[in-house]
This record gives C-alpha cells, structure tokens and sequence, in this order.
C-alpha cells in the first residue's frame, strides 16, 4: 500500500503594527504535503482565488492554501476563511483540488461598518438607467355618436278602395291626339269620366274621413316638437362631448410631446452614462460581481501555492483569480476566465491553453496551442512553435524564432521581431489589424487579400494590391498571409 503523508495545520498568523491601523493578516487554512508519483495528475478548479505553481525535484504535492487581509480585524478574516471551502482528494496518482467560497458574511459585514454600501448604490444607479420609468400614455380614444330619440309614430294609413274595373282599357294614345287633335282630347276625357265617375269619388270621400279620424294633427304635431327638442338636447350634449373630446386630444398632444422631450433627454443622459460606464468598466464589474455572487471583499485574498514534481501532468480550471507558474510547465491543459495568467516558460506537444476575458503573460512559449477569445492583453516574450487561435484579441509576439500559425478575427496581432533562424509564420486574418516587423534575412513573403489594405516596402503606398510575392522560394523561410476585411503592415 502506498504511503501517503498528510499534514493538515489550521492556524493564525496575525502581524499587527503600532500605529493603531491594522496590518496585512495571514490566516491559513490548509497546509500539507501528500507523496505521489512523479508522474502525477493534478486537477484544479477554483474559482475567486490566485494560484501560484512550482516545481521541485521531490515525490512530493505540497499544498498551502491562505487568505491575507488589510485594515480587516480579526473576526473579519476569520469570517473570509471559515466560508472558503477546500477540497482536496489524494493519492499517489493523482490529486484533485477544488474551492468553494462564499465570501457573504464578511462582504455584507463591512458593508454594515465601513460604508462600502456605495456597491449597492452603483448596482441600483445601473439599474436606474436599465429600466428608466416610461411615462404611461392614456390610449382610451372613444367615438361616441349621439343617440337619435325615437320619431313619433305615424298613423297606419287606411286601405284605398278599389280601383273601377276596366280602368286598365282607359289609356292615351298621342299618335291619335296628334292627328284629331281637340276632337281626340273630348272623347278620352268623356271616357275618364265615364271610368272614373262619381261612384268612386264617393268611395275616396270616404277613405279621406276615415283617414281624417285616425289622424290628430294637433297630438301628432306635439310629438313632433317634443321629438326635436329631445334631439337638440342630444346633439348639444354630443357637441359638448366633442369638446371634451378634442381637450383630450390636446392634453395627448402635449403628453406625447412632452414624452418625446423626456425621451431625448433620457437618450442624452444615457450617452453621458454610457462614457462613465466605459471609464468605470472594470471597477464596477468587479463591485457587482461582488454584490451578486456574494464574493468576499476586495481587501481579502486567498491563495493557493502548489508544489509539485517536474513530471507532473497538469490540468486546471480557473475563474476569477490569478495562476502564475515560476518554473517550466510541460503539457499544461488550461481552461480560465476572468483569470490572469503568467508563466515563465510553456512547454510539451500536448498543451492547450483556453482563456476568455483573462490577461495572458508568458517569457518563453516552446510549443502548444493558445486560445483567446475576447483578451484585451496577451504578451509572449519569446515564441518557439506556436500555435494560436485568437478572436476580439490582442496579441504581441516580441520575438517569434522558429514558427507560428496564427489565426485571427477582429483584434490587434504584432509579430515584433522575427529571429533570423525562424522558418515560418502563417497567418489568416479576418477583420483584423497585424503588424509584422520583418526579419533582415531574405525570405518569400506570400500575400493575398480581400478588401483589405497592405503596406510593404516593396510596394508603392498608392497601389493597391490584392495579391504581393517578393522574395526567394528557396531560402526556406516564408511568411504567408491571407487577409479578409483586415490591414496587414509588413515594415
């Protein structure tokens, strides 16, 4: 059975000056050392902590893990060690490493004490210009149409006696009247008559006092003006309902006038806003990530210091926080975010580096890959085979000596100094600008752009180009480019 040594020592180191101010405390939380093989796997993921690595000859995984504070008192530091929580499980294969902290009590306590409570305020101010308060608009546009009284019932007329039989046969022919004239006119009155005689006009004396009975002029008259009177009254209530109407219309008018001025305002505060926010970036992500992920306050600091055989297979996963390794690391598998990197030299066929959002600073890159996606910051010194995909990146190589292949979109890429020994720099690029100071030995220069500017010393700065080549095939050093939507500048 293999030997495992474990030890584990909690206690506090308190330093403590004489001018009545506290000083920077030490309180550490775990301290061992765990033998293993010298090939052995470390897993780590932490989060809102820095790492320091180091290598040594010996068998042996020695972890130190602590928390430092300024102008906090004893109760405060003690509340940030006892929320960050450590996990670590060993053998001599492999050693996995693992934190949780929650930081709440101690954040929240000197909120209450030392006035940092102003985190708040600037998290409530975002929130202030995020969900600005829009005005309520009144929407109720109601047509109304005046009501029309009910007219007065008119009497049901009586039948109308029958018409004489053979009134059909009566006609007037013109043709005939034209002809016989006067003559024609006496024979068909006397026929009219004749039809139309003083039976029927009885018959129609008698319809016309039946009607004269049913009908009151006098009672239907009286209906008829208390019929327009309710109308008029009507009608002047819709009128004076259309006044109001148009006084509503009026008072929208100057409301939506008056919201277009708010509205511009607001636009012109916002812009005004947003400069602060580009100037505050950084301070005010890190206060609201505070706030909401309960992170402990910013005059606390947890570390983590890991020894570790040459050999050692490493794998980490960072966030928020600081990894720095002071010797060689071979074979690095990295994944950080919001993580500040630095390393003095990178090394091993099987490295692979992944970093968003996190600084990276490296002496010496031997050989592997590095991924960047939205770095504002990424240095190497020295670059031997490198490997590097970066996206909303900035990038500067200060002395690339064998190779690289670079792919780039949207981001600054500088290729500084080119040894005069190195072999190849191949470069793809999309909405990007790259600088590439050119070694002094010949080497073909291969370029080829879409919509992109370049600048050479062997091209005139008035042609544009699409395509350049210049150079020995057979020196055996090149520098390839293809640009899309990007300006390369080879000085």
């Amino acid at each position: 059975m293999n030997r495992i040594i474990i030890k584990s020592l909690v206690f506090t180191l308190s330093l403590l000056t004489a001018t009545g101010v506290m000083a920077q405390q030490k309180l550490i939380k775990v301290s061992q050392a765990i033998k293993v093989n010298s090939d052995v796997n470390i897993n780590l993921n932490t989060s809102h902590c820095n790492i320091v690595f180091d290598t040594w000859k010996k068998d042996v995984v020695e972890i130190e893990a602590y928390i430092e504070g300024e102008q906090l008192s004893e109760e405060e530091l003690d509340d940030a060690l006892k929320s960050w929580k450590i996990d670590i499980d060993a053998t001599t294969d492999k050693v996995t490493i693992g934190t949780q902290g929650r930081g709440t009590n101690v954040w929240v306590y000197r909120t209450d004490t030392h006035g940092d409570g102003e985190a708040v305020e600037a998290v409530i101010k975002e929130l202030k210009y995020e969900l600005a308060e829009i005005p309520e608009i009144d929407f109720d546009v109601h047509v109304e149409v005046p009501e029309v009284p009910e007219i007065p019932e008119i009497p049901e007329l009586p039948p109308l006696p029958p018409l004489p039989e053979g009134v059909g046969a009566v006609t007037f022919d013109y043709n005939a009247y034209k002809k016989e004239g006067e003559k024609y006119l006496e024979a068909y009155s006397k026929k009219f008559e004749e039809a139309y005689g003083e039976a029927f006009a009885k018959k129609m004396q008698a319809w016309s006092e039946t009607f004269e009975e049913r009908w009151n002029e006098e009672e239907f008259n009286k209906k008829m003006e208390e019929w327009g009177e309710r109308y008029a009254e009507n009608m002047e209530a819709h009128q004076e309902r259309i006044i109001a109407h148009e006084a509503r219309n009026q008072v929208h008018k100057e409301r939506a006038e008056a919201i277009k001025t708010q509205v511009k305002r607001r636009q012109e505060e916002l812009k005004h806003h947003q400069k602060e926010r580009v100037i505050l970036l950084k301070e005010r992500e890190k206060r609201i990530e505070e706030l909401v992920h309960g992170k402990a306050h910013g005059k606390v600091k947890k570390t983590i210091k890991i020894k570790m055989p040459k050999g050692t297979k490493l794998k980490v996963d960072v966030k928020h926080g600081e990894i720095e390794f002071a010797a060689n690391i071979d074979n690095l598998r990295a994944d950080l975010a919001y993580t500040k990197f630095k390393a003095q030299s990178i090394d091993g066929s099987l490295t692979s580096i992944n970093a968003s959002y996190s600084p990276v600073y490296v002496s010496t890159w031997h050989v592997g890959q590095l991924n960047l996606k939205y770095v504002k910051k990424a240095q190497i010194d020295y670059a031997n085979h490198l490997v590097l995909n970066a996206t909303s990146s900035n990038v500067d190589v200060n002395h690339l000596l064998k190779s690289a292949v670079i792919d780039g979109t949207i981001g600054d890429l500088k290729i500084l100094n080119i040894d005069d020994k190195f072999s190849s720099l191949n470069m793809i690029l999309q909405n990007s600008d790259v600088v590439i100071n050119l070694p002094d030995v010949d080497c073909n220069v291969q370029y080829n752009g879409t919509k992109s500017r370049f600048s050479h010393p062997k091209k005139s700065p008035n042609e544009q180009v699409s395509n350049f080549s210049t150079g020995n095939l057979a020196s055996g050093k090149s520098i390839v480019v293809n640009a899309k939507y990007s300006t390369v500048t080879m000085q």
